[in-house]
């Protein structure tokens, strides 16, 4: 399942790129890869960060990483200092993840993103709600 959301999120930004004139790396064909240089290089533990998308279009890049998590869910319904540890250490993972990957962007504005699934029930709760995206800036 984990596969095909990645999928099902790479064809939805595949037809933004179309539509919008971007351009579309895809970090499963590799198109992503962003080498860490250690110093020295036996020292380091990763040796790149792989972003699921990156989509490029003229002074903007917006990276894309799809997270086929139930999470999600959990953050919608309860307030974050009543959540269990684990799921706000998943989600803090996450989103230092894409924050991670954002530093190698060169553009003027840079659009980091954590794609969730969730369930029909709770599109429609956060639509009507007004909460279908969630917004920070650094």
């Amino acid at each position: 399942m984990e596969e095909f959301f990645e999928a099902w999120v790479e064809a939805i930004f595949a037809r933004v790129a179309r539509h919008t004139g971007g351009q579309l790396r895809i970090g499963r064909k590799r198109e992503t890869i962003c080498p860490i240089v250690w110093n020295p290089p036996y020292a380091g533990s990763q040796r790149y960060i792989l972003p699921d998308l990156v989509l490029d279009r003229g002074n903007q890049t917006l990276i894309i990483d799809a997270k086929f998590k139930g999470h999600w869910e959990e953050l919608q319904l309860g307030r974050w200092s009543m959540l269990d540890e684990s799921v706000r250490e998943n989600h803090r993972n996450d989103l230092l993840q894409v924050l991670a990957y954002s530093t190698v962007a060169e553009s003027k504005t840079i659009t980091s993103c954590l794609v969730y699934p969730c369930t029909f029930q709770s599109w429609e709760w956060l639509r009507r709600q007004g909460r279908v995206v969630h917004r920070g800036s650094l």
